[in-house]
């Protein structure tokens, strides 16, 4: 049963786990700008609604002071307001012949910290899609927009007020820089968040990405050592085993290269023991039979089996060396040095043989035919 992790496998969760990370990060960065605007647009919006509700209060002090001309109302704005650090300015501005079009009566800087860039007589129309100048005419009207001037963030608040038979529009340029400032450092804190994220995101990538290398390191390890292994193997060296259980791809490879390996070993024993079994004399029966009858002084029969070797194996010493035996004993002296003298030339370094050769020799010169035996 095979019970390694595939490469494939590996390389399959390799990519999907670093590819669910990089999404759910973007996602949550995602889902953190949306919570970051949807908490502005929060704040701007409750914001909007207090300074509603605060100069609603500040419309019905303008009304009981009931100023006949403009300049009577800037003393009123000046008298109530003036000082207060949340107000930078106050304009007010009369109505002319084209209600999308307002004269800017007086400008009145009660705790301006730049300029505000607007002089008396001058013709104004509000910028943007919604003319909220336009509609401070009717109610109070808050801009939702936070302006910067000089490093100064401020919104624009118009209301309307009744001066002697005139209807004047009030706008008041109220500093947001402490609603900027909290929405700057909630901000700061989403960025810290992010990078947060992106740090941790980038590590598991990173982590999952070393792990690969890490397994795939270790796949070219065992290729290394499967193409090793067999280089032992050609050399000679059978002791060679590769585990099936590495790799899962590599599992019948292994298995196939370890049998392989165990044929080529049951052969190279086979080789070893086959040496033996063939350097046996295939007459070594026949020899073996010659000497018992050797033994057993039976002569003629010694002779015969070990003439019918010679004849079977021309080249065979110990045929000839104990045919010459036999027939010395049987004093035929010429046949015993006929197969003294072979013997002697397949094997010249026996030195008995030529001493036997000698004796032979001098006892066919001596005895000169063959007697019979009797």
């Amino acid at each position: 049963m095979r019970t390694g992790i595939s490469r494939r496998f590996i390389l399959t969760v390799s990519i999907v786990f670093s590819a669910c990370v990089i999404l759910l990060s973007l996602l949550f960065i995602i889902l953190l700008g949306s919570n970051a605007r949807t908490v502005r647009s929060f704040v701007v919006n409750g914001r909007v609604h207090l300074l509603t509700e605060k100069f609603a209060s500040v419309r019905d002090t303008l009304e009981r002071k009931k100023p006949a001309t403009p300049k009577d109302l800037s003393r009123v704005i000046v008298n109530e307001f003036g000082g207060k650090n949340d107000i930078l300015y106050a304009l007010v501005f009369s109505a002319t012949a084209d209600d999308n079009f307002f004269r800017a009566e007086d400008v009145i800087g009660l705790s301006g910290a730049f300029p505000v860039g607007l002089e008396r007589g001058t013709v104004v129309r509000e910028e943007g899609y919604v003319n909220y100048l336009k509609k401070g005419r009717l109610e109070v009207t808050v801009d939702p927009r936070l302006r910067l001037s000089d490093g100064v963030y401020w919104q624009s608040v118009y209301l309307p007020v009744s001066v002697g038979k005139k209807n004047c529009v009030v706008g008041f340029l109220v500093s947001a820089s402490t609603l900027q400032a909290s929405l700057k450092e909630y901000g700061a804190h989403l960025k810290k968040i992010k990078y947060f994220i992106i740090i941790i995101s980038l590590f598991l990538v990173l982590v999952v990405i070393a792990a690969g290398i890490i397994f795939l390191n270790n796949f070219t390890l065992l290729i290394n050592r499967l193409s090793s292994s067999i280089d032992r193997v050609a050399r000679g060296e059978l002791d060679v085993n590769l585990n099936p259980e590495t790799d899962e791809e590599l599992s019948s490879l292994a298995l196939s290269f370890n049998s392989l390996v165990g044929e080529v070993k049951e052969m190279k024993e086979k080789e070893k023991t086959a040496p033996a079994a063939e350097t046996k004399d295939p007459w070594d029966d026949i020899f073996k039979t010659g000497v018992a009858l050797l033994r057993e002084e039976r002569l003629e029969d010694a002779m015969a089996v070990f003439l019918t070797l010679t004849l079977l194996n021309p080249s065979g010493f110990g045929g000839f060396f104990n045919l010459g035996v036999a027939c010395a004993k049987s004093r035929k002296f010429e046949r015993a040095r006929q197969a003294f003298a072979r013997a002697l030339e397949l094997n010249p370094e026996h030195e008995l043989t030529g001493q036997y050769l000698e004796k032979a020799e001098k006892l066919h010169a001596k005895y000169g035919k063959e007697p019979s035996r009797n």
